[in-house]
């Protein structure tokens, strides 16, 4: 588990600019906006965060700069070349966006400006202390996760960091491949979300395969486009966006296997409602298959022929 000083700093900057996605239920989240509320940050720093609002969809209005800022704050030591090709490998809608890319080049001094501020440390190891103690036994969920993903016919060099984030929508999980490790951006460590992005990342070197899968079969037969378009997970008509909204449908589907926790009647009926209907299916398929002795280009075949 790692709780990231600059995602917090953000977060604080994004909810004075009038993020209010956040759970206000939660004791955490409650105690550190009561704290935020005597806090005056200069008008630059409100006026930045206001830009990661972008009304693009009308259930996350912060799509997809929220989530790219989110990101951004586990790149901040690394070369900026190297957050770029994260976000090209995501197909984010911002990678080509001059304005954005501007934008997000000013967050490490804007940061500094938050951080800098007199009433920062305190409420920031007060808000570390708490998030430590409510997530105080994660860490052995994901060592045995990342165990048990490293066996799997899905295995990759990747590994699992929980990176607690209570100061966004409790209904997001968002994530950073920052070189082989993953971290879940999230504000409560679900195993479901974390095999979700996992996959993403297993899945990424297959992209060729889903493309000729999509060459025989339409991206319809997999989904509802209507509400791909509407949920933001299909961006447009290119090989590469149908492609990337295929990888969702499988990522999807798999999850819903593995996670062996999971309610699986409700789970496929929240996918179906959301427009994948070919999860339930291919879930049916997976569980039918000695998939532990598979490779996943095999599995990939296995689960999308029937459609």
């Amino acid at each position: 588990m790692e709780i990231n000083r600059h995602l917090f700093a953000a977060y604080l900057g994004m909810i004075k600019s009038g993020y209010d996605l956040m759970d206000m239920n939660d004791p955490i989240v409650i105690f550190v906006c009561n704290q935020l509320a005597s806090l005056e940050f200069d008008s630059e720093i409100l006026d930045y965060f206001q830009y990661a609002k972008t009304n693009r969809i009308r259930v996350n209005p912060y799509y997809p700069r929220g989530s790219d800022l989110s990101a951004a704050c586990f790149f901040l030591q690394h070369p900026f070349e190297e957050y770029i090709a994260f976000l090209r490998g995501c197909e984010s809608l911002d990678t080509d966006d001059p304005q954005f890319l501007a934008w997000i080049q000013k967050l490490p001094d804007i940061l500094q400006q938050i951080e800098n501020h007199v009433a920062f440390p305190p409420l920031w190891y007060d808000y570390e202390d708490m998030v430590t103690n409510r997530f105080s036994t994660t860490d052995k969920q994901i060592a045995h996760l990342n165990q048990y993903l490293s066996a799997s016919s899905f295995a990759s060099d990747t590994r699992i960091v929980f990176a607690p984030h209570l100061l966004q929508s409790k209904f997001l999980a968002d994530f950073a491949l920052v070189r082989q490790t993953l971290y879940v951006i999230t504000g409560n460590f679900s195993i479901s979300s974390a095999i979700h992005e996992y996959l993403h990342t297993a899945l990424k070197p297959h992209r060729p395969q889903l493309a000729e899968i999509l060459r025989r079969i339409p991206l319809s037969s997999f989904v509802d486009m209507d509400a791909m378009r509407a949920l933001g997970y299909l961006h447009g008509d290119s090989a590469e966006h149908l492609g990337h909204t295929l990888e969702e449908c499988l990522v999807r589907s798999i999850t819903g296997i593995l996670d062996e926790a999971s309610n699986t009647e409700r789970y496929r009926s929240m996918n179906h409602e959301s427009g994948f209907i070919s999860v339930s299916t291919m879930m049916e398929r997976l569980a039918s298959l000695p998939w532990s002795s598979m490779t996943l280009p095999d599995i990939i075949e296995q689960i999308t022929s029937f459609i």
